[in-house]
């Protein structure tokens, strides 16, 4: 019909091969961490800044960003965008005049990063619908249901059967333990014995020899 979605399962997988195409099938993405760890040994950032950069790195993921410029360059505006109201911002602009590098391709990357942001805050901006149609699109999303298993996840505290059971093999061992030691008690009284009875018999057989 005229309202449904004009693009197929095909045409999708089209494109994307097209994509892989014109990214030589390089899927290897490097993440802008290890750049923002240097940086923050380097220019001696606090750690409340260092993970305020952290935060936008991640912010910076859910943009192009990542696929269009080098590691570094995003670490530096992710840490220019947190740092705009402390005082490492001159000395972040005249690391990369120092270091030669590209200013208008970081800035280029914190507009992406602003871009996004401003998306997230008005995305559900639809002054005709009242936000309708983007409130409707939302409620299509399937909500994944997680059902714990309780048959599954072993208890932490043992119950009374199992209690019971420890109890009862304790006592089993403790019996058979006994049992074994008066067995072994009438094995060495036995002993004892035929060894009395063997010396008896060595006494009347010197007697007997003497008489």
């Amino acid at each position: 019909g005229p309202g449904e979605y004009p693009y197929l399962i095909k045409h999708i997988l089209e494109c994307e091969f097209y994509l892989l195409e014109i990214m030589d099938c390089c899927l290897i993405i490097y993440h802008p961490y290890r750049s923002l760890d240097m940086y923050t040994r380097e220019f001696q950032i606090d750690q409340q800044l260092f993970e305020a950069a952290w935060r936008i790195i991640n912010d910076s993921l859910k943009t192009d960003a990542p696929l269009l410029y080098p590691p570094y360059e995003v670490a530096l505006a992710c840490l220019l965008l947190a740092a705009t109201y402390r005082d490492k911002m001159a000395i972040l602009k005249q690391y990369m005049i120092d270091a030669q590098i590209d200013v208008e391709r970081v800035y280029e990357v914190v507009k992406l990063v602003l871009k996004y942001y401003e998306l997230m805050t008005t995305y559900d901006a639809d002054p005709p619908n009242d936000g309708k149609q983007i409130k409707e699109l939302l409620s299509k999303i399937p909500k994944p249901k997680i059902i714990p298993n309780e048959s599954s996840r072993p208890s932490s505290q043992p119950n009374e059967q199992q209690i019971q059971g420890t109890i009862g093999q304790q006592n089993n061992n403790n019996n058979t333990t006994t049992a074994t030691t008066n067995n072994n008690n009438n094995n060495n009284n036995n002993n004892n014995n035929n060894n009395n009875n063997h010396n008896n018999n060595n006494n009347n057989n010197n007697n007997n020899n003497n008489n």
